[in-house]
């Protein structure tokens, strides 16, 4: 009987298992994605060399031999890309609850949610006493709004700032 013999390297006899599951794992790839839709596809091939030092009986003697393990292992996988995305932001502060022994998020808030929201109402702030109807026309001249003819209206806090020399006291409004 004639011993087997075979060279190793990936065309031989040797290497036919690895070759029908490299096969096998392509053609599954190939179909998953086909069939997700996916864009890209890896395949990765480990192949691990052993070689141990034995004692074996050869034609009734023994010697000692380097026996050879080839493990391969091949594996696939699909990328394509499924994303969701989210945000927790808003009107909150970082706080540390000491009672938690933990960080949390507390919202911060601002109790006026309107100019009313003291109590008082829109009538109660109109007060002045009586309203004041004021006639207003178009000013044909433009230079009344720019340069330094126009007219500027500024609060001062002395009052001597201020001439009310033309002012009567049937001009004002209270």
């Amino acid at each position: 009987m004639a011993e087997k013999v075979y060279d190793l390297d990936i065309n031989s006899e040797a290497f036919n298992a690895f070759k029908l599951d490299f096969n096998a794992i392509l053609k599954a790839l190939l179909h998953a994605m086909s069939k997700n839709g996916a864009e890209n596809g890896e395949i990765a091939v480990s192949l691990k060399v052993n070689i141990e030092e034995k004692d074996v009986i050869d034609r009734g003697y023994q010697r000692a031999a380097n026996v050879p393990s080839f493990d391969h292992k091949i594996t696939s996988k699909m990328q394509f890309k499924n994303e969701k995305k989210g945000s927790l932001s808003g009107n909150f502060e970082l706080v540390y609850d000491e009672e938690k022994n933990e960080w949390c998020i507390k919202e911060i808030r601002d109790d006026q949610i309107s100019f009313f929201d003291d109590g008082s109402e829109a009538q109660e702030c109109v007060d002045a006493g009586e309203i004041i109807d004021v006639e207003c026309s178009e000013s044909d001249d433009d230079k009344s709004l720019e340069g330094p003819d126009r007219l500027m209206l500024g609060v001062s806090e002395d009052p001597d700032d201020f001439d009310t020399s033309d002012i009567s006291e049937d001009d004002l409004p209270y």
